[in-house]
């Protein structure tokens, strides 16, 4: 429910005074999370922004086109270190790709190495421009990391490491945050943290809004 979920959480944690604004959009990856804040960004005037993501989101931003919502995303890539939006593939990549769906290990080769040469590229950037923006207008910037089940399996440790944005969000000035190992020290976490989708649970959630509540705004960071 609504009061259930991390923000919700957060403000009831935070007291009078505090207003927590939810702008996440289930499937967004970290390109639509930036234009989200640059959108509210004036209607709002927040003075701490978090952007929360699963290691999903920094490979969203390799997606044009989502095909089970039957619709078109934006899609950027880094070109002379600036951001612009993404045209039709090259014929390499084209022929890549051709490959890449006909077999099942080249795929998931294929899949790494976009990962590495043209998400993160494009993350970085993406979270330089945000720190940027928010220092100048006065705002704390907050990178949350969200763990998800499958953290103690060899497959998840492999996609922490490819999808790794943490250096890219300490170089642009944000406060980086990943709760892993705090979570993983709760007996049972993989069952009481998540429902059966993946997501958070409501306990999952107050965990997370206890875990911001003490990094964020207790710690003094």
């Amino acid at each position: 429910e609504e009061n259930e979920t991390t923000p919700a959480l957060l403000e009831e944690a935070l007291g009078e005074g505090f207003d927590c604004f939810n702008l996440g959009v289930s499937a967004w990856g970290i390109d639509q999370m930036v234009l989200g804040y640059r959108l509210y960004k004036d209607a709002l005037r927040p003075r701490v922004v978090i952007l929360a993501f699963i290691d999903d989101d920094v490979r969203r931003v390799l997606e044009a086109y989502r095909a089970f919502e039957r619709m078109n995303k934006p899609c950027f890539e880094v070109r002379r270190d600036e951001l612009v939006a993404q045209d039709s593939p090259s014929a390499l990549e084209s022929f890549l790709n051709r490959l890449g769906s006909k077999s099942v290990f080249f795929g998931f080769v294929l899949r790494h190495a976009y990962v590495l040469t043209e998400a993160r590229p494009v993350v970085r950037r993406l979270l330089l421009d945000l720190g940027r923006e928010t220092r100048e207008r006065g705002e704390k910037l907050v990178v949350l990391r969200i763990p998800t089940r499958d953290e103690p399996t060899p497959r998840a440790a492999i996609r922490r490491r490819v999808v790794s944005c943490q250096e890219a969000a300490e170089e642009a000035g944000a406060l980086y945050l990943d709760p892993r190992e705090e979570i993983e020290r709760v007996p049972d976490w993989g069952k009481a943290f998540y429902v059966r989708d993946g997501h958070l649970s409501a306990a999952g959630n107050r965990f997370m809004a206890e875990f911001l509540h003490r990094r964020v705004f207790e710690d003094g960071n």
